[in-house]
């Protein structure tokens, strides 16, 4: 925006011109120097908008990429029909049920209230879906909210295999490891409540120093007062 200053500047000078020779009865020659200076004044200004156009285009966040088609969904088409009911899911842990709803600000979305104390519900993955190692769901975290995976690694010479808990949270810390639980932490920023969880990579940033690698997801857990889309599991190369 600001290489085209000279251009004002030109303008400028000229408009200054042709008003001196104004004052000094040079009426056509000032008529001149006026018009040139106004598309001189003209052509910078277009270039202005152009350019505030061209920012305001890049300073747009990208799109995400395409992603394939899922291996598994986890849908709520079952409700109002209880997800416990429905034999899909088991409780976690909660001495009191939550309610479950339809969500209608989320397709095919389930809102989940705790009525007392902290509440979790478990999916086991089918067979074929513990191969998946991205998950895809757009939530809204009310309070203590929380989506987990049950994750399994093992060292690269295939030995040394276990399982921890990811929790996926709101904010922008580093990953923290809670030893009480087995459980890592990953805050993340998600866009329009939109998260895109690579198990792989959340492995690597976290267990990695340690020589394991990814193996597979084994459950889903869903914590806490929350409205949640369907979860999309997708095997990424």
């Amino acid at each position: 925006m600001y290489k085209h200053l000279g251009l004002f500047v030109l303008s400028v000078a000229l408009f200054t011109l042709a008003r001196n020779m104004g004052d000094y009865k040079n009426t056509p020659l000032a008529e001149a120097v006026a018009v040139v200076a106004g598309g001189f004044g003209l052509i910078a200004v277009a270039l202005v908008i152009r350019d505030l156009v061209e920012r305001r285009k890049n300073s747009r966040a990208p799109e995400p990429e395409a992603l394939p088609t899922p291996i598994h969904t986890i849908t709520f088409e079952y409700l109002p029909t209880s997800p416990l009911e429905s034999g899909q899911w088991k409780k976690a842990y909660g001495k009191q049920e939550a309610i479950f709803e339809r969500d209608s600000d989320i397709p095919g979305g389930l809102k989940m209230r705790q009525q007392m104390a902290s509440y979790a519900m478990d999916y086991r993955l089918p067979q074929y879906a513990t191969l998946a190692n991205h998950i895809e769901f757009t939530a809204k975290y009310i309070s203590d909210a929380a989506v987990y995976a049950e994750v399994e690694v093992r060292g690269e010479d295939g030995l040394h295999p276990d399982v921890f808990w990811f929790a996926h949270l709101i904010g922008n810390k580093p990953p923290e490891y809670l030893e009480q639980y087995h459980e890592w932490q990953f805050h993340l920023s998600p866009r329009d409540d939109r998260f895109l969880v690579d198990l792989r990579e959340e492995v690597r940033l976290s267990l990695g120093r340690n020589g394991l690698i990814f193996v597979g997801v084994k459950q889903i857990k869903v914590r806490g007062n929350i409205s949640i889309s369907p979860l999309k599991l997708r095997r990424l190369g």
